[in-house]
């Protein structure tokens, strides 16, 4: 059973990373970003990255608005989601490698709807092609 642990306003994000991953049961890790450069043309303005631990399995969250893409060029907010998620899956690909992740995806929530996915790994998925 996990319980609350405030530690972030002590340690920079690398020790709260390691110190949640040495836990044992469950926790959530909140932290807000700015200017995530995802591609060399793509930026996610402001997001929330949430982090899950349950056992010694982690979900990873990034919650953001359409309006917060930044893609560098002018275009209808459809031209920019889908330019972002396809940089987006890319972003992802290399961290699941660096990482060892075995599932990574983008989607509108729910994101456990598979209906509602950009992308699952390296297959584009139903909300690409709308």
């Amino acid at each position: 059973m996990g319980f609350p642990v405030d530690v972030y306003h002590e340690k920079t994000d690398k020790e709260a990373v390691e110190f949640i991953t040495r836990l044992e049961g469950g926790c959530i890790f909140i932290k807000r970003l700015t200017d995530l450069r995802v591609s060399d043309t793509s930026t996610i303005i402001n997001l929330a990255l949430r982090m899950v631990k349950y056992q010694d399995l982690f979900d990873i969250d990034m919650v953001f608005n359409y309006s917060d893409i930044s893609i560098g060029l002018y275009c209808s907010e459809n031209e920019r989601v889908e330019w972002l998620m396809y940089n987006l899956q890319g972003f992802s690909y290399n961290i699941s490698k660096r990482f060892n992740f075995n599932l990574y995806c983008v989607g509108g929530e729910p994101t456990y709807d598979e209906e509602m996915r950009y992308f699952t790994n390296e297959k584009i998925g139903p909300m690409m092609a709308r």
